[in-house]
């Protein structure tokens, strides 16, 4: 029946618009068939003479995969559902043309949120964009948790093709709900700041004429003066009030002379009594725009004019934060002489270690010091944001591989999980390069699960083969496509974690069942202990149970039938170490379909020798940091 729907979906004849969704729909149908197939054999093994071999049903194996049933059953009904969705996709087609002759006058305003979809699809094709604002059902004065909404976005990443396309689909709700101040503060700031074509302009000017929300600020002679690289002595003595107005892009004076790198006449203004302290647009203030700008000089003259170093901006963010997001050694250092604090938080959460970890700075030597400084000062190396992220975990969701390094180096954990139970395996299968996987496979990833499912019922090689598979962004999302000889390496690493991870649980149980042939009852419970405290922190509940019943069992000193559970088990357990991770299917099916048994490419070996290159490079950093410390 699954096969004969997942057909009957990828025989439709949709328009482009709706290609994507329907491809979901049939992909996922397939997956659970492929699935289904795949639990049949592990919960089955062939028995009997050559010619008249019979499949029989493994017991505990069934028991075991008891929870994956249930997730296959929950998994049907959400195919119905897909498949629903995919057959009246013509909906959304119909939405998007039909949209921008709505009106929003009475719906309350939405919450976007931040790690939505809609905002990566605004980098995309008009139709992109015009599909996500329809499924998403996004109006003008939806926003984000910081007020920004996408017209903003769309100004402040410069996305002219997503700007014309939502002048378009909203035109007639802008009529009569118009745009708020900030997003005219935006464009303004469009008009002034970038070097803009004809047709750019003719966009960027449209928003303008939308504003509802109209702002007496104006530019000043003294913002003007800024702007022009001209003497202020002059024009602020004809417009001393004008030290602290805000102008229409949300500047003061002192605010846009430091982002201009205008030290002469930052000077002049502080001396004329402007406020260190004002702040401007998205509350940025002038010691931010000069930290950002990495401008030694002008941080130094605002600190010393009493700037306050710990205030921040809208997202809450303070200097600190947008120095490490450069990586400066000499920035930072400064700000936290002048009493910078290292534990305040952003609105995600994320204290300025977080902060340093997105910086583009990838100079070693700098990442290194910027850690240190921050250490010292008492950051927390395993503090975590408000989805649970630590600095090692926003490392490899970032793909930085020095700031892994870092991190490591100065002795982070490893063995941590986010919010949506995605440890290290999870990430590295999603954004991980080359480097950056063969750099992990050195470190000592034993006791991370590498079955672990995350919030969405995926475990890592799910990840890996749901974006290898992947035929664009839209399924995607903000993971990335991993190459062939990425693929192999994650493989490589994933099964040095499984194996490793199998090995331990086997040399446990045959413990086991050596306290079991002296009747040792004792040792026997202490070796099976350690298993099962395994499989609580692991939260696999099946196994728990199997091994208490095991556990039972030897208490009555049932030795035969314990025996036999335990020979069972070490048979499963063996034939899994056995097998290459290239032969088990995942939820989404095969990594690689092989021809004629054949398993890896020829590339393997080569990933292999580059990784037992770095394996030595690194190692010759840990012995000569040994030697160091002696």
């Amino acid at each position: 029946m699954i096969k004969s729907m997942a057909q009957a979906v990828s025989r439709m004849a949709p328009t482009a618009l709706e290609q994507d969704l329907i491809n979901t729909a049939a992909r996922n149908l397939n997956e659970i068939t492929a699935e289904l197939e795949a639990l049949l054999r592990i919960c089955s093994h062939e028995s009997g003479p050559v010619g008249n071999k019979m499949n029989k049903a493994r017991k505990r194996k069934w028991l075991v995969e008891k929870s994956d049933i249930k997730k296959l059953q929950q998994r049907m009904i959400q195919a119905k559902e897909t498949l629903h969705f995919a057959l009246n996709s013509s909906r959304v087609s119909n939405d998007i043309r039909s949209l921008s002759g709505l009106t929003c006058a009475l719906r309350p305003f939405r919450s976007i949120e931040n790690d939505s979809m809609v905002w990566i699809n605004q980098e995309g094709s008009s139709q992109v964009v015009r599909r996500s604002v329809a499924v998403y059902g996004i109006y003008p004065h939806d926003t984000d948790i910081r007020g920004m909404g996408l017209m903003e976005y769309s100004l402040d990443q410069q996305l002219y093709s997503s700007l014309e396309a939502l002048l378009d689909i909203w035109k007639n709700i802008l009529t009569e709900v118009g745009l708020p101040r900030r997003v005219a503060m935006a464009a303004a700031i469009s008009l002034r700041d970038y070097e803009l074509n004809d047709n750019e302009t003719y966009l960027v000017k449209n928003v303008l004429g939308f504003s509802r929300d109209p702002t007496e600020a104006a530019t000043t002679k003294v913002h003007k003066a800024i702007l022009q690289c001209a003497d202020l002595q002059e024009v602020l003595q004809e417009q001393p009030w004008a030290v602290n107005t805000i102008d229409d892009t949300g500047d003061s004076p002192l605010y846009l002379a430091t982002d201009k790198k205008q030290v002469r006449s930052m000077e002049v203004l502080i001396s004329a009594g402007a406020d260190v302290n004002q702040q401007s647009f998205k509350g940025w203030t002038p010691l931010m725009a000069a930290v950002w700008q990495q401008n030694v000089e002008s941080v130094n003259l605002l600190l010393k004019s009493k700037s306050n170093v710990n205030l921040c901006n809208d997202q809450g963010m303070t200097a600190l934060h947008w120095a490490l997001m450069k990586a400066n050694p000499e920035v930072t250092s400064l700000l936290l002489a002048a009493g910078a604090s290292v534990k305040h938080r952003n609105m995600y959460g994320d204290t300025p270690l977080h902060s340093l970890v997105g910086s583009t700075n990838t100079t070693h030597q700098d990442i290194e010091a910027a850690i240190e400084m921050l250490l010292v000062a008492g950051s927390d190396l395993e503090a975590r944001n408000n989805l649970g992220i630590t600095p090692f975990l926003l490392s490899i969701h970032h793909n930085k591989l020095e700031f892994t390094r870092g991190l490591v180096k100065s002795h982070c954990s490893v063995h941590v999980f986010n919010d949506y139970s995605q440890n290290v395996l999870h990430l590295a299968a999603r954004y991980a390069s080359l480097e950056l996987l063969w750099y992990l496979s050195v470190l000592d990833l034993s006791g991370i699960n590498p079955y672990q499912e995350d919030s969405f019922g995926d475990t890592p090689f799910d990840d890996l083969v749901r974006n290898s598979h992947a035929t664009g962004g839209w399924d995607l999302g903000d993971s990335r496509r991993p190459s062939l000889a990425e693929q192999e390496a994650f493989v490589e690493l994933y099964q040095g974690v499984r194996d490793q991870a199998l090995q331990n649980d086997i040399q446990n149980l045959e413990r086991v069942l050596g306290a079991l042939q002296e009747q040792d009852i004792a040792v026997a419970r202490e070796h099976l202990a350690m298993l099962i405290r395994k499989e609580k922190r692991w939260e696999r509940g099946n196994l728990v149970s199997w091994y208490r019943a095991l556990d039972k069992r030897i208490q009555h000193a049932e030795w035969e039938l314990a025996t036999e559970d335990i020979d069972g088990h070490l048979l499963d357990l063996q034939e899994e170490l056995a097998t290459s991770v290239w032969e088990i299917p995942s939820k989404y099916g095969y990594l690689w379909e092989f021809d004629d048994g054949e398993s890896a490419s020829e590339e393997v070996s080569e990933s292999e020798d580059r990784s037992e290159k770095l394996y030595d490079s690194d190692q010759q950093v840990v012995h000569e940091d040994d030697a160091q410390a002696a």
